[in-house]
């Protein structure tokens, strides 16, 4: 388990942490769309263009989610 999901079960630090986790997945959005549009291989990834551009989507659904 990642520090980030640590912090966000701690009542004292989970606001922090979740605002912080929605910085870092805004931040490195335009990367990924590098990542898709270069098709860049990820290592642990299936190297296949249109699941570059699957998982663009789902920064959003997390960022909603730890709202």
């Amino acid at each position: 388990m990642t520090l980030e999901a640590i912090d966000l079960m701690t009542p004292l630090v989970s606001v922090t942490a979740a605002w912080d986790l929605i910085a870092l997945f805004i931040a490195v959005f335009p990367a990924n769309i590098h990542q898709a549009l270069h098709s860049i291989p990820i290592e642990g990834i299936p190297h296949h263009p249109i699941l570059h551009w699957d998982r663009l989507p789902f920064e959003a659904v997390l960022i909603i989610w730890i709202w």
